[in-house]
């Protein structure tokens, strides 16, 4: 093996590569440094006695990376210098064309500073596994500073670990240098293994999927999600005087109800009239252009799980199929939503109005009303990720409608409680960034406002990376959820096929 095949990393300073064994102790099958090479001894010999006391050790060894057969004679009380030999597993992600590998690790990275073993036979293993799409785990062994693939631990069709298979799947997809022959319609999903019950590691999966994919989300964040951020956090399509108009006659209804016009009322009412004549304002806009960005977001998630690249014609073909259903199912979206706000107006005014005639204080009616709301928020919430979940399954499955709200509430069945860290966390970071934006551009608290001109389009990128984060975690929740769902299945005896009718893209 020449030089050049030897790939070395550096050690901490001060770390030592061997440990001293007395030559005597050292049997067959150890480890031994002869001349400053680690090797693993296939023999030895110790002859008697002699007249100056000190029996003698023969070793025959063979060089752990080179395999070169070297031999030493050392006497049985010296010590000798043994290596650290460390073995670690890796998945194999990649292998270019100028024979280098590509390894994920434990935490998520690559480990890029491999070649192909020398001997053949692994090689060719590690090839055909790699080609045939089988996940392929070698075993990397070090010492003294020197590394190389030394085994093909398992090479099986998903038998590895779940997590370490689809993430091999996306870094495959954003290292390949060639392009990618791509099939006439979607990949099955049968390889989309991911499962978690972990919101963050749902977070770490989306990170992971935008890290190599990073061009298809950057181009939809730019070109779909940013305008619409750009319009929404200055509020432009909204009329302010509807807005107070809303606002005077809520408070009405919350006085005749018998609520007090303390400040968090009238606060309350001056936000839910804001949030009703914003959403009716900036519907064609969330109808068109944001609803596009979510389904292309969704699309490069799956294309990145199915190892294909995004490409614009081929989403603008599949977008002529799904595009109907994904509206059908966007508007029964807002029949829900509007349908649980309407409930719970209802359901406000009828409790509080019912504490007014039974004699109770305006006071006690203002704690009624925020216990309403608590458990309204929870339902809420829930319902969200309902609607979320159900925009994901009209871009993937031939589902839309009632019917794709109606699969989204069975899917998410015991993962309601990830779905609804998520849409927390979700809603924490965008009304971070909106109050940001409220108090640092709407309203100058302190400064001349010469910052607006460039503390603004920096919010308003936030506010898109935060949204693209979140149209990304619906998608990644939606291939956890169908994982759970298939083992819940499996584990009663009902392994039904889940119905994944993919989207089938016409060359032309």
């Amino acid at each position: 093996m020449s030089d050049e095949e030897h790939h070395f990393e550096s050690s901490d300073a001060g770390a030592s590569k061997t440990y001293p064994q007395q030559a005597g102790n050292i049997r067959k099958g150890g480890h031994i440094v002869i001349k400053g090479r680690p090797c693993k001894v296939v023999e030895v010999s110790t002859s008697k006695t002699g007249k100056h006391g000190h029996a003698k050790c023969h070793f025959v060894a063979i060089d752990i990376f080179t395999a070169k057969k070297l031999e030493d004679i050392v006497p049985s009380s010296h010590n000798c210098d043994v290596p650290h030999v460390n073995r670690i597993d890796y998945q194999l992600i990649d292998i270019s064309e100028d024979g280098f590998v590509s390894l994920l690790t434990d935490s998520g990275g690559t480990k890029d500073d491999l070649k192909l073993p020398t001997d053949d036979s692994l090689s060719a293993l590690m090839k055909s596994g790699f080609e045939e799409g089988k996940d392929v785990v070698v075993s990397v062994m070090s010492s003294m500073g020197e590394e190389q693939i030394c085994a093909v631990k398992e090479v099986g069709g998903g038998k590895s670990s779940l997590c370490f298979g689809f993430i091999s799947l996306l870094v495959k997809m954003e290292t390949e240098s060639n392009p990618i022959l791509r099939k006439t319609e979607l990949k099955s999903y049968s390889h989309k293994h991911f499962h978690s019950t972990n919101a963050l590691e749902i977070l770490r999966e989306s990170v992971r999927i935008l890290r190599y994919n990073l061009g298809a989300f950057m181009l939809t964040a730019a070109v779909l999600i940013c305008p619409v951020s750009a319009v929404l956090l200055p509020n432009f399509l909204v009329d302010h005087s509807l807005v107070n108009k809303l606002t005077v006659k809520l408070l009405l209804v919350a006085k005749s109800s018998g609520l007090p016009l303390q400040p968090f009322v009238k606060h309350s009412c001056q936000k839910f009239a804001e949030t009703a004549v914003s959403s009716a304002m900036c519907f064609p806009l969330f109808v068109t252009v944001s609803l596009l960005s979510k389904t292309a977001v969704v699309y490069s998630v799956d294309a990145t799980y199915s190892r294909e690249k995004v490409e614009i014609n081929k989403f603008l073909v599949a977008l002529k199929k799904l595009w109907k259903r994904v509206v059908y199912t966007y508007l029964w979206v807002c029949i829900l939503i509007v349908g649980c706000f309407t409930f719970f107006c209802v359901l406000l005014v009828s409790i509080c109005s019912s504490f007014s005639v039974l004699g109770f204080s305006p006071d006690f009616n203002v704690y009624g009303a925020i216990l309403v709301g608590l458990a309204f928020s929870i339902v809420f919430a829930n319902a969200i990720i309902v609607c979320n979940t159900a925009v994901v399954i009209s871009v993937l499955e031939d589902v839309s409608g009632a019917g794709a709200l109606a699969r989204a509430s069975d899917l998410i069945k015991g993962q309601v409680q990830v779905g609804l860290l998520i849409f927390l966390g979700s809603t924490l970071g965008l009304a971070f960034v909106e109050g940001l934006f409220d108090h640092r551009v709407k309203k100058v608290s302190y400064g001349d406002g010469s910052s607006r001109l460039w503390e603004g389009p920096l919010l308003v990128v936030m506010y898109s990376f935060v949204t693209l984060i979140d149209s990304m975690m619906s998608a990644v929740f939606y291939f956890s959820c169908r994982v759970y769902y298939s083992m819940e299945a499996s584990s009663v005896g009902e392994a039904q096929p889940i119905m994944m009718d993919t989207v089938e893209v016409v060359d032309t």
